[in-house]
């Protein structure tokens, strides 16, 4: 089973070598659905005091549709709204959160940043559009079928029934990330998520 702790352990001491920006140090976490990104990104943030975000929060009604990109995230916006002000150094963003993912409604959100550390997370994520304003890139690896079987698990545990989105969507929409962008190569760190 993993030990989320060794792999928040491996992380920071990444962070500790790596050369310091003058600002805010930006991370990002991906894998496929159900590999453990938000698990790891709120350990990690719990030992950094980091703020996060999910690539969940920029969603769109497309993220419901097959792609090759996983273009139903708004990465445009993510960019806008989060990382670019992030890497200017700006410690208090406002950004428009796709939390209604029945009416598609997006809601403001403010976050105050305390420390010098955030994180970002999610599918879709080291994509060549954002890839650049992150300083450190950790690619959960996990078996495909695998994080399809987590992934359903914990969506059950919330009174979700997604099979159907996983299998015919979602799942497809991950591989093909995966063998169009190659977010793992393109990573700092693999942690194993097996």
């Amino acid at each position: 089973m993993v030990n989320i702790a060794d792999h928040v352990a491996r992380i920071l001491e990444r962070l500790e070598a790596m050369e310091r920006p003058s600002g805010i140090v930006i991370v990002g976490v991906s894998g496929f659905g159900g590999s453990g990104k938000s698990t790891l990104a709120a350990a990690l943030a719990d030992v950094l005091k980091a703020s996060t975000v999910s690539t969940d929060e920029f969603a769109t009604e497309s993220v419901m549709r097959q792609s090759d990109d996983w273009n139903g995230i708004d990465r445009a916006r993510l960019a806008r709204q989060v990382l670019d002000p992030l890497h200017r150094g700006e410690r208090r963003i406002t950004y428009d959160s796709s939390g209604d993912w029945q009416a598609w409604t997006a809601e403001s959100k403010t976050l105050e940043l305390e420390g010098d550390y955030f994180i970002a997370e999610g599918v879709g994520l080291f994509h060549p559009d954002v890839l650049p304003f992150f300083n450190l890139t950790v690619w959960i690896d996990i078996d495909p079928e695998e994080s399809i079987r987590r992934g359903l698990a914990r969506d059950g545990r919330a009174g979700h029934d997604d099979r159907s989105i996983w299998k015919e969507v979602w799942a497809p929409n991950d591989q093909r990330f995966f063998d169009r962008f190659h977010p793992k190569s393109r990573a700092d760190m693999v942690v194993d998520a097996h």
